[in-house]
């Protein structure tokens, strides 16, 4: 991440976080406050806040000190234990998103919550969200945003493989258009197009309307 000051965040999968401010770099870990040296997400808020998504929940620096920021147990409903692995605990916080209304979006290894500087609510546990194909969102790689306010999840690695899922504020649908359930990344392209990083069959754009297969058979 690049936050608004030019300084580049880094994340890692066991050393903690860097910032390279375009001179040094400086190394922050449990030390410092984090709850885990395993940093998979990071997010800049609209007023400058840099959040950090670990193997261990949610972590808010406000430029001086980094703060864990505990999700309340209660908004999580019982999951046996055989759910999660070593890679996927329910604390992971593998991606996060602030949308244009401020509301700041997380997908945990426990499903999708969202904070609205206030309190955390499990997204799922909304009954106003139509869910016809019982999708649980439990391990997203990637949230995204489109021009037109729509919420994209990627799904990640098992317990994900739900491919990706479209929230028009109404409903949520899944879509594997190249047969994969595991997306590794969205981007919008300047035209409003989306893109999507297939982890095992290619890659895919949605133009709005439908879906197009990018491989290497296509070039």
């Amino acid at each position: 991440l690049q936050d608004r000051l030019g300084n580049i965040w880094f994340g890692t999968t066991g050393q903690g976080v860097y910032r390279y401010d375009g001179k040094l770099f400086y190394n922050y870990t449990v030390k410092e406050g984090l709850s885990s040296n395993s940093v998979w997400s990071i997010l800049e808020d609209k007023v400058g806040n840099i959040w950090f998504g670990t193997g261990d929940g949610i972590c808010r620096y406000d430029g001086k000190n980094i703060i864990p920021i505990s999700t309340p147990f209660s908004t999580r409903p019982f999951v046996s234990s055989s759910y999660y692995s070593s890679q996927s605990t329910k604390n992971t916080v593998w991606s996060m998103l602030q949308d244009k209304s401020g509301k700041i979006w997380f997908g945990t290894g426990d499903g999708v919550y969202c904070y609205n500087g206030f309190n955390f609510t499990r997204f799922l546990n909304n009954d106003g969200v139509i869910n016809k194909e019982s999708l649980h969102l439990k391990m997203v790689d990637c949230i995204k945003e489109d021009k037109n306010g729509n919420i994209w999840f990627a799904s990640g690695m098992p317990p994900g493989m739900e491919g990706v899922v479209r929230y028009d504020g109404k409903s949520i649908i899944s879509a594997k258009p190249n047969g994969d359930s595991w997306i590794r990344l969205i981007v919008e392209d300047k035209k409003g197009n989306l893109w999507f990083g297939g982890r095992i069959h290619g890659n895919f754009i949605y133009d709005g309307n439908s879906f197009k297969i990018f491989t290497e058979k296509v070039g």
